[in-house]
Order: structure tokens, then C-alpha cells, then sequence
């Protein structure tokens, strides 16, 4: 079961970067946030230089960062947004945390002209967003099932079979719990090697297939238009079989 202190950074790497931690790092940056409480330190202000760090990092600038401007003058770099560029951090920081692609307009306009007159930075503003969230409702909710997900990756894999692009589906997506369910079967098909046996039917089948290898059976009567079949992982060896007579109209795969 995760601490408080994993919780919380587990929170910023899913606020800013849109995944699970790393195991390694998770640790680190633990270490260095209970180091720093223990010794007397402001645990609010604490986060927010650890956080801080991340938009430091070259997966921030290719992920949200890459809608900062840098300007660098004798050795000083400043960050800079414009409204555009202020309204797709806030957006995707928001969708990272809560699932949320739309925020409101309102919120989106009080964080982005934060952005935009300085006052506040992006790690600054996924601090307070994820505060604001308080401990009831659905933006509560949700980031908890997402934490969820990512811990359990963490627990499930092995560090030496961490992976950025797994650790993102992990949390991707996740809201509820069937989507926490569905996250930490994934995981545990990356864990084992192992993936699951699912067979269409006659109504509309959605299934995300997980990071193992899947196989998935079928019939020219229970493959539609309307059924989908999803996989995020391009590292396993999946399947799919179909039995027909004649043509197969198919659905999304």
C-alpha cells in the first residue's frame, strides 16, 4: 500500500507527465520530499520545487512543455506563454489528473493568464489543482483511481521492465472502476507475459486488449461494425481469429 508521501508524488508524475512514476525515481524523489519535511520544511513548498524539477526534464519539455517558450540571456532562462500555448498546458494538465479534455472555460482562463503574467508556473498550478480537488467529488475520485493504477504498476512491474509508453497506458484513461480494473489486468499481463482469451458476441464488443499476448475469437455472425478491438501495445504478439462462410464485415480493430 502506498504512503502518503509516494501518493503525492505519484500525483505530480501523473499531473505533469501523464504516467506512473518509474520505480527509481519514485523512490528518489520520496527519499528527498520526507528528507526535507523530516527537517522541518513547508510540505506544500517542498512539492512544488520537486515538481518544479520535472519541467526541468527533457520528458517535460516533449510532452506539455513543449508549449513554454524559453528564452535564454546571458545564462538565464525565462518561460513564457502565450494564450494558446497557457490554454494547452492548463487543458492537459487537466486531463492528465481528472480525464477532463474540456475543462471549463472559466477555469481554464484562471490558470492560463496565471501562466501567461507569471504567477504562477506550470508545477506551481498542478500543486493547487490537485489541492483544489479536495478530499469528495469526482475530480477526488478519479485522480484516486489513477493514483491507484499507478501504484499498482509500480508494485506489479519489474523495474528492469519499466517502460515509459506502459507506464502512460497505465494511467491513461483510467476514471473509474471498471477502467482501474481493466489497468491493472494490463499490468498484469505485462508482469506475467500472459494475456487473455476473449470471444465476440452478438452484441456491440469494446475490448482493450492488454500487454500481454491476447487471443480473440470470433464469427462472420458476432464481428459487426459496431464492435472495436484495441491494443496500445506494439511489444506482444496478439490474435485474432475469425470463422465465416462468406464475407466479415468488420468493426474497428
Amino acid at each position: 500500500m502506498a504512503t502518503a508521501s509516494e501518493i503525492k508524488i505519484t500525483e505530480a508524475y501523473i499531473g505533469l507527465l501523464g504516467r506512473a512514476p518509474d520505480p527509481l525515481g519514485l523512490d528518489y524523489w520520496v527519499g528527498e520530499y520526507d528528507k526535507k519535511v523530516a527537517a522541518g520544511g513547508n510540505a506544500d513548498v517542498i512539492l512544488k520545487k520537486i515538481m518544479n524539477d520535472f519541467t526541468l526534464s527533457d520528458e517535460w519539455d516533449a510532452g506539455l512543455g513543449a508549449n513554454v517558450t524559453k528564452t535564454t540571456v546571458d545564462g538565464v532562462t525565462t518561460l513564457s506563454y502565450t494564450k494558446t500555448q497557457g490554454d494547452a498546458v492548463v487543458t492537459g494538465i487537466y486531463d492528465n489528473l481528472f480525464e477532463r479534455s474540456a475543462p471549463s472555460a472559466a477555469e481554464v482562463k484562471y490558470w492560463s493568464d496565471q501562466l501567461q503574467d507569471g504567477t504562477v508556473t506550470a508545477s506551481e498550478m498542478a500543486v493547487l489543482v490537485i489541492l483544489g480537488a479536495g478530499d469528495t467529488g469526482t475530480d477526488h475520485d478519479v485522480l484516486g483511481y489513477k493514483t491507484e493504477a499507478a501504484t499498482y504498476y509500480v508494485e506489479t512491474i519489474a523495474t528492469s521492465d519499466y517502460n515509459d509508453a506502459q507506464a502512460k497506458t497505465a494511467v491513461d484513461a483510467v476514471q473509474g472502476p471498471v477502467t482501474l480494473a481493466a489497468s491493472q489486468l494490463a499490468t498484469d499481463a505485462i508482469a506475467t507475459g500472459e494475456g487473455t482469451t476473449k470471444t465476440l458476441t452478438t452484441g456491440t464488443d469494446e475490448i482493450v486488449m492488454t500487454g500481454g499476448d491476447d487471443v480473440i475469437t470470433g464469427t462472420s455472425d458476432t464481428m459487426a461494425t459496431a464492435d472495436s478491438v484495441a491494443d496500445k501495445s506494439t511489444s506482444d504478439n496478439d490474435s485474432l481469429t475469425l470463422t465465416a462462410d462468406g464475407d466479415v464485415t468488420f468493426g474497428t480493430v
